[in-house]
């Protein structure tokens, strides 16, 4: 097939989904798949989805994983899971080796896919790896994730194969494999019936010619019911099954003829069957006895006459088993009576102890045998779902909710536990309306008296109707609740008080904020609670800068800084969203030292102390304040993590923001189209967003990719959107908006449009008074001005636009305009009025000399922030002024590509082809991720490239 050959040729992994109804060949194509894969010497391993075991977390990647690794010699085991046993105690608990834990939080649940991912790359590694994942409907919702995010970033050399029936499968999955299949990372094939003169084709002379005109209609097309009815010899054809509940995937007529097979067998066939379709799928023979109560001497010949009447059928695991096929196994299962299955998945549960089975698997079978008021059976439960909870949160929704359907009505305390649990755990896997709805249940048990579980209960279903973007709703929830407190004068009462100062900064009501976070602010201080007293700060941060009062803003943030800053972290634990709301308005304040500060110290926290909403908060934040900062290959990594978390939590409105964040970074770094990519899928969601303080940045931040990757009509457009959705109203983002207008009429010929913009943005950024927007609408305005051919004014204005920038941190944005001055220095003089660094210009350093210097350091600047294609910009200009640019080093390019690569150069660029990140590239090769960046821009530089796609080519290439 042309997806084997393609992953052979080259380095890069790819996907091909086979998707269709039950019995269309979807299993069969996989076989033809796997067995052309084997033949050519790559490695296959297979995984398959089970109806009944679609609750152990990970289980089709297990199934897929587990026997292969443990079958490796420790060498070797050793080398494909070292560094990575921590995140995947979970996904592998049978190799691991160490417990899991190295995600602290629900949202780092991609750390367990990347671990997965960088593992499947790395058995990859000598032979090209094909992962074949059969019947993934039926997979748990950590499966569904982790396939998701195995097509948003293929493993090298591995082709991911996935057999599923569409109506039935994840979201996730479906719309990975759709988006996938547009943009080229994934081959769908959707399987059809066959038509009456292929089924007829199909049968050819196995059934008898008077019967063959039903088989053919009863299987209507459909290979598998075909297959059995022929099995059948037509004689059930018309027939119904018997013992079996009606399905609505099986015409009973299929059933009725398995149900024929079965009735062939004798007792003990009969029962180890039965007891199979209990114990697994594949089954071992141990537990299958169990199952059936028999002893292992009686099973084993049981066992030959079921894979003699091919029921079931051997495995490459010599004591496992598979039945023929999953309908098979359905078949049997229905037929052994729901009594007796109560019975049987009881004696697999105490089988399983015995042997000190997972906690997962026990689980499986102790929710399908365990009865009501069931202590024993609950606690078991409760401790599987919290064993499960941190990378596994739709597996530990699952089992929280079975635990509340055995405790007894009476058992308050455990009932209580439980539901906040779940209410946790759905969160987590997205399932935010289900976790809200069980909170309103929590408040509903509460004893009255417990005002502190009220409060917090308010305001966690407040943080929900945030993320659903149903702001304000819960105000009314938390205004009778702090209404309700016998002591609003308490920490309980300042908690719900600082949320409604949130709620009304997601209303965008900042006079009302105010006046709330001036109250609490007043009442922390009652109370003597610095961390209050530093959140409260926080909120008049955000309060005073959405109201035009920067120095208010700047004043505020300040103490919150202080008071911040000298609390250790046990003091921080109870409100540690008080490090998003102070980072995120120092953001906004230019302030990006401290925010880096309080968003790297919040997230670390987050980790240690389990609070995954604001972990997610905070990458947004950091990533955004990278990006300004120039810190832009870290800036990346953030930016791919806020997605990733993103994209775990279900969460539109932050997946909306998290693709806005990675368009802004991306632009950033001057990666245009893939910022324009990102920002585009940030639009489309954004469209949902119904209500906000944020809801026109999607617009605007693609409009500006927009205007960077040369296509302003577009670009305009977009931003004319965000204007309709507010952009405007929003003062401390309006700034940005004028900017990028103005750039996009300029690419559109309108100078004086381009003109009214940008004297729009310099009296935005006036008002303000922030070095950096007043750079940056000088900026603007310097582009507009050698528009118009005003040389002299040009360059004054970009070398005065660069220095702002750069005095405030943003190195980047000054060597962009560092390139514009040196456009227009290029173009004619400027007197000795500009400034270069503070120090006065003689005018004999004007004109082309004067430009090279400028484009010199704003390439060094732009090569050491992770910049490496406005770097390339940088020596564009340099070459059209008649300079032989070299690369760094002073090496020129070779005509043998990656030849000319440095050893160190050569296994980083080997390492990007094979699609790891820079933070993977740093462990592997025990580099900061600094350093790893730096290599990238060199290679970059050396090679003449700009993305890490020609980076794999060029590897390719040389291999």
């Amino acid at each position: 097939m042309a997806a084997l050959a393609s992953v052979r040729r080259g380095r890069a992994g790819t996907c091909v989904a086979f998707a269709g109804a039950l019995g269309l060949g979807k299993s069969s194509l996989m076989r033809e798949l796997e067995g052309r894969a084997d033949a050519r010497g790559d490695l296959v391993l297979t995984g398959q989805g089970s109806e009944w075991e679609a609750g152990i977390p990970y289980g089709v990647t297990s199934d897929a994983l587990s026997d292969y690794l443990a079958s490796l010699p420790a060498p070797d085991l050793e080398r494909v899971t070292d560094g990575l046993a921590a995140d995947l105690g979970v996904a592998l608990p049978a190799v691991a080796s160490a417990p899991p834990g190295g995600a602290a939080v629900e949202a780092e649940r991609y750390r367990t896919h990347r671990a997965l991912r960088e593992l499947v790359g790395r058995l990859a590694d000598r032979h090209p790896l094909v992962l074949a994942l059969d019947d993934l409907h039926w997979a748990d919702g950590e499966t569904a994730e982790l396939v998701a995010h195995l097509i948003r970033h293929p493993p090298p050399r591995t082709l991911l194969a996935l057999a599923y029936r569409p109506a039935q499968v994840a979201a996730a999955v479906a719309a990975a494999v759709e988006r996938g299949s547009r943009d080229g990372r994934c081959e769908l094939l959707e399987l059809h019936p066959l038509t009456e003169a292929e089924s007829r084709e199909v049968l050819g002379e196995r059934v008898p010619p008077a019967t063959r005109p039903n088989v053919v209609r009863e299987s209507g097309g459909n290979p598998l019911f075909l297959e059995q009815l022929a099995r059948a010899a037509g004689e059930v054809a018309g027939a119904t099954a018997a013992g079996a509940p009606a399905d609505a995937d099986v015409p009973p007529v299929v059933l009725a003829a398995i149900e024929s097979e079965l009735a062939a067998l004798g007792p003990p066939e009969r029962a180890l069957a039965q007891g199979g379709a209990v114990a697994g799928e594949p089954f071992e023979i141990e537990l299958a006895a169990a199952a059936a109560d028999m002893r292992e001497g009686d099973a084993l010949p049981a066992l030959d006459a079921l894979l003699a009447a091919d029921l079931v059928r051997t495995t490459d695991a010599p004591r496992r088993f598979v039945f023929r096929h999953p309908v098979v196994r359905r078949a049997v299962y229905q037929a052994a009576g729901a009594g007796w299955r109560l019975g049987a998945h009881g004696r697999v549960a105490a089988a399983l102890r015995s042997r000190d089975a997972p906690l997962a698997r026990i689980a499986e079978h102790v929710e399908r045998s365990a009865r009501p008021g069931d202590e024993e059976a609950a606690a078991t439960l409760l401790e599987a779902g919290r064993a499960a909870a941190t990378q596994a949160p739709a597996t530990a929704a699952r089992l929280f909710q079975a635990a509340l359907d055995l405790l007894p009505a009476g058992d308050a305390a455990h009932r209580l536990e439980a539901l906040v649990s779940l209410a946790t755990s759905l969160g987590a896997a997205g399932r935010l309306e289900e976790a809200r709805e069980t909170l309103w249940e929590v408040l509903g048990e509460l004893p009255p008296e417990r005002h502190d579980l009220r409060a917090r209960a308010a305001t966690f279903i407040a943080r929900l109707d945030h993320a659903l973007g149903r702001q304000g709703e819960a105000r009314a929830l938390l205004d009778l609740t702090l209404g309700e407190l016998p002591e609003p004068r308490s920490r309980e009462g300042a908690a719900l008080m600082l949320e409604l100062v949130m709620d009304h900064l997601f209303t965008a009501e900042f006079e009302p904020m105010r006046v709330l976070a001036d109250s609490a602010l007043e009442l922390s201080r009652e109370l003597g609670d610095p961390l209050l007293e530093a959140a409260a700060l926080a909120g008049i941060a955000h309060a005073a800068q959405n109201s035009r009062d920067i120095p208010g803003s700047l004043a505020a943030a300040s103490e919150a800084a202080a008071i911040l800053d000298t609390l250790d972290d046990s003091r921080c634990a109870p409100l540690l969203e008080t490090f998003w709301w102070l980072a995120s308005a120092e953001d906004v304040l230019e302030r990006w030292d401290a925010c880096l500060r309080h968003a790297d110290r919040g997230i670390r926290l987050a980790r240690r102390f389990g609070v995954s909403f604001v972990f997610v908060a905070l990458t947004h934040t950091l990533a955004v304040a990278l990006g300004w900062h120039g810190s832009l290959a870290r800036a990346r990594e953030a930016a791919e993590e806020t997605v990733d978390a993103s994209h775990l939590s279900g969460n539109q409105t932050s997946l909306a923001y998290a693709y806005t964040t990675q368009c802004f970074v991306l632009g950033q770094a001057g990666e245009a189209r893939e910022a324009v990519a990102a920002g585009e899928l940030g639009a489309e969601l954004g469209r949902q967003l119904k209500r906000g303080l944020y809801v026109a940045l999607p617009h605007a931040n693609l409009g500006a990719a927009l205007v960077a990757a040369g296509q302003p009509e577009r670009a305009r457009t977009q931003l004319l959107e965000a204007r309709s959705r507010g952009a405007l109203d929003h003062w401390v983002g309006r700034c940005w908006w004028e900017i990028w207008m103005s750039g996009a009429e300029l690419a559109l010929g309108n100078l004086d449009e381009a003109e009214r913009w940008a004297s729009a943005a310099e009296r935005t950024a006036e008002e303000m008074g922030l070095a950096g927007r007043r750079g940056s609408a000088l900026a603007a305005r310097a582009a507009v001005t050698l528009a118009r051919g005003d040389v002299p004014a040009a360059a004054s204005a970009a070398l005065e636009a660069a220095e702002l920038l750069e005095g405030c941190g943003r190195t980047p944005d000054g060597a962009r305009a560092r390139i514009l001055a040196a456009r227009a220095l290029a173009a004619g003089t400027v007197g000795a009025g500009a400034r270069d660094g503070g120090e006065p210009r003689d005018p004999d350093d004007a004109g082309p000399a004067a430009a090279v210097a400028q484009l010199e350091r704003a390439r060094a600047v732009l090569s050491e922030a992770g910049a490496p294609r406005l770097a390339d910009e940088a020596a564009r200009e340099l070459r059209k002024l008649g300079l032989r640019v070299t690369r760094p080093g002073g090496r020129a390019a070779s005509a043998d590509g990656v030849g000319s690569l440095s050893a160190r150069e050569r296994e980083v660029a080997e390492l990007v082809a094979a699609g790891h990140t820079n933070g993977e590239i740093a462990a592997a090769l025990h580099l900061s991720e600094k350093t790893v960046a730096n290599h990238l821009t060199r290679i970059f530089t050396k090679l003449e490239i700009s993305s890490r796609s020609a980076l794999a080519a060029a590897v390719g290439r040389g291999e």
